[in-house]
């Protein structure tokens, strides 16, 4: 995966993290939160791509960007015409690359599962850890309609 500039300028019309162990029940817990989040904001017919890679990213984030005991944190942003999803991990120097598995490789095709549905990918390395990401455009006229009331809903759903 290579490192793009994300989307400047682009205020987000809302955003929610929410931080897991890493552990493998956790990614199932990251998609039903993001599934959740997606509801709300009237973004059912995104589900099935954005739960996807969020399972992608939290599954790279939890068997190679994790120390003993460290935890990710997902970011997801609305942004006006795309959801952002971001992983964040405690391992810089594990940047992800993208192989081309063997018909019987039992992983290596998370990658390539993340670039067929994101409009954008990216990663952004820090001193602590990294930041991998995608975007996933928008269908015209979504996003927008029920923002406010995921806010209010999300004070229940933001916990862990």
């Amino acid at each position: 995966m290579e490192s793009v500039e994300c989307s400047r300028g682009e205020s987000p019309l809302e955003e929610h993290r929410r931080e897991y162990d890493s552990l493998p029940k956790s990614c199932g817990a990251a998609r039903a939160w993001i599934r959740e989040l997606l509801r709300l904001w009237d973004c059912e017919d995104m589900t099935d791509d954005v739960v996807l890679v969020v399972g992608e990213l939290t599954a790279n984030a939890m068997f190679h960007g994790s120390r003993n005991g460290s935890r990710f944190r997902l970011h997801v942003k609305l942004l006006p015409n795309a959801v952002r999803v971001e992983v964040v991990d405690a391992r810089p120097e594990r940047v992800p690359l993208r192989k081309q598995p063997l018909s019987d490789d039992l992983f290596g095709r998370g990658l390539m599962i993340i670039q067929a549905l994101a409009n954008r990918t990216g990663v952004e390395r820090y001193s602590c850890g990294k930041v991998v990401w995608a975007e996933l455009r928008l269908p015209p006229c979504k996003g927008f309609g029920k923002v406010r009331s995921a806010r209010v809903e999300f004070g229940v759903l933001g916990r862990a």
